[in-house]
């Protein structure tokens, strides 16, 4: 139960318990190892335990719920072991630097709940990766991730290489991939990406947008500074509208834009702002309006392919 064994010298600890309550061990400094299975790690359970290194579980049939600030600012926590978690609260493991671990996530990731840590792959298997869930953790390099919802700055300052979103993730929070420096390859479907997402993913040389579903707005400055990119493929343009202007400033190499089978007439194009030096635009394409391709300053090359009417895509 709560505050049971709180401030205690242990320096080991074995459990098996539904529920391990608030403050239940709180501040045993002395306690260096749990072997711990229970469903329910209450908030600030293990709170002030100094010395903790390792935390493991022997018994599948727990999937603990973390609640909030349970392992938060441990220093030298460095091993969890627990098969699956099944959610992780608030804070539950941030600021732990010397976590070095993979873990198989069943449930969602609340605010800040690893940022900090030294976490280097996660498997994700939850509807919500709330606001800075793993920001600023710099050693990670492997996420695989089902979930429909990316808060803001979620994995902001990361260190993962490769982002694959292809189960209609609904929304991907301002800045949730911002400053990821390693970050080279991203492929989107049917997602509203908010302001700055990916801002100044310098690393990134490959983006592909999938957005066939009405209502996906892919917001302004959301891929601002990727000035690495090589090749970006835009499919489902009938949704073209749905991309505010300056979505890609700064952005450079080729564009190529997919699929369209609606008029695009008028108003201020996506591409205002980017720095993409050629563009085809390709396949069923009707017409080309006003101003599509305007303030594209570094734009050389541009290939047309059965558009069956072109209307001043540069404006005088």
């Amino acid at each position: 139960g709560k505050y049971a064994f709180l401030e205690s010298g242990i320096t080991s600890l074995s459990i098996t318990s539904y529920h391990v309550g608030k403050y239940a061990f709180a501040y045993c400094e002395n306690l260096k190892s749990v072997e711990l299975n229970s469903d329910m790690l209450d908030e600030h359970c293990f709170e002030g335990c100094k010395a903790l290194t390792k935390v493991t579980s022997t018994d599948k049939r727990f999937q603990p719920n973390i609640k909030n600030f349970a392992f938060a600012n441990f220093s030298e926590l460095a091993n969890v072991s627990i098969e699956i978690i099944k959610s992780v609260g608030e804070y539950a493991f941030a600021w732990t630097p010397k976590l070095n671990c993979a873990l198989f996530i069943a449930g969602d990731v609340h605010a800040h709940g690893f940022e900090g840590s030294g976490i280097k792959s996660v498997e994700l298997h939850s509807s919500l990766i709330d606001d800075y869930a793993f920001a600023n953790c710099k050693n990670l390099t492997n996420v695989t991730s089902t979930a429909t919802t990316y808060g803001k700055h979620s994995f902001e300052g990361s260190a993962i290489t490769k982002l694959t979103i292809t189960n209609n993730a609904s929304t991907i929070g301002d800045y949730a991939f911002a400053n990821c420096n390693a970050l080279e390859e991203v492929q989107l479907k049917d997602a509203t990406v908010g302001s700055c997402a990916f801002l100044n993913c310098t690393a990134l040389k490959s983006l592909e947008l999938n957005n066939r579903k009405d209502g996906r707005i892919v917001s302004a400055n959301a891929f601002k500074g990727c000035n690495g990119l090589k090749r970006t493929d835009i499919y489902g343009t009938n949704y073209i509208s749905n991309y505010e202007p300056g979505a890609f400033e700064g952005c450079t190499g080729a564009v190529y834009i997919h699929d369209n089978t609606h008029n695009y007439i008028l108003g201020k194009s996506p591409l205002t702002g980017s720095s993409f030096t050629e563009l085809f635009f390709i396949d069923k394409s009707e017409i080309v309006g006003q101003n599509f391709i305007n303030d594209m300053p570094r734009l050389t090359h541009a290939v047309f392919t059965s558009i069956k009417n072109l209307i001043n895509p540069i404006a005088a």
